[in-house]
């Protein structure tokens, strides 16, 4: 079986709303209008989605940060993505990142999981599937109300026992979620992050962890923890992704480069 990995693709609607200007918005829509927009490019997306065909994909997981601003336009463009990825014929698992909670209301009334279809998670904020014999995706959405100009996560204290018993209930695991366990930058902080990674070390299973929040494209390991971190998907002159193999008990990894 193999699991393609992306994280913040970030599409964007460069139409100025007055609404913006009521908000914290606008902060946003100017990085993006004036900066962002050319560093995340989006128009290649279709040259991805035919490279995973290619490389005989099953399954994709996008860790969160479909939008830039939570705009309407935004989630549209990413369920329009996400069927055609499943049109395609892969299944495809979702999380939310920061960018599509960018408002107090977007994260209130939960328009992340409204918009794109997605059935809401449990109060703790956790969703398990079974996608192979020996091997079970776990999804966290650990985004929360940022104050303005922040950009953290919160792997809440609740979900501490939750997320014991499923790593114990199965035998190898797969862990989505969007924020890396450490940031430097304290505004854009996982809260708890590091409390998550010691329950993840302390499993006795062989754990891969998924995230994005960074823009960068990077593996590394510590113990039984595998780390993966693939958001530059859409990133100008990276346009990369990662594929894991899973085998009953182990894994193969690559990076692949979709565009140059």
């Amino acid at each position: 079986m193999k699991i393609a990995h992306i994280s913040d693709i970030h599409f964007f609607n460069p139409s100025l709303k007055f609404s913006h200007l009521l908000s914290s918005k606008w902060l946003g829509y100017l990085n993006a209008y004036f900066k962002r927009r050319n560093y995340f490019i989006t128009k290649h997306l279709d040259l991805f989605l035919a490279s995973l065909k290619k490389e005989d994909v099953d399954i994709l997981v996008i860790t969160g940060d479909f939008t830039t601003i939570s705009e309407p336009e935004e989630f549209s463009r990413a369920k329009d993505f996400i069927t055609k990825a499943q049109d395609y014929g892969f299944k495809v698992f979702i999380i939310p990142g920061n960018h599509d909670v960018y408002t107090k209301k977007a994260f209130k009334k939960r328009q992340f999981y409204k918009h794109l279809n997605v059935p809401q998670f449990s109060n703790d904020k956790l969703h398990i599937e079974n996608i192979h014999p020996n091997w079970d995706l776990i999804l966290i959405d650990n985004t929360t109300i940022n104050s303005f100009g922040k950009a953290n996560g919160h792997f809440l204290e609740s979900s501490d026992q939750t997320l014991k018993s499923l790593l114990n209930s199965s035998k190898n695991v797969i862990i989505g979620n969007h924020f890396p366990f450490f940031e430097p930058k304290q505004h854009r902080q996982l809260f708890r992050g590091l409390k998550l990674k010691e329950i993840l070390l302390n499993s006795e299973k062989e754990v891969i962890f998924l995230h994005g929040h960074t823009h960068q494209t990077q593996y590394s390991n510590e113990k039984n923890l595998h780390i993966f971190n693939s958001s530059q998907v859409t990133v100008t002159d990276q346009f990369k992704y990662h594929i894991i193999t899973l085998d009953d008990e182990k894994f193969t990894h690559q990076e692949i480069k979709y565009y140059d």
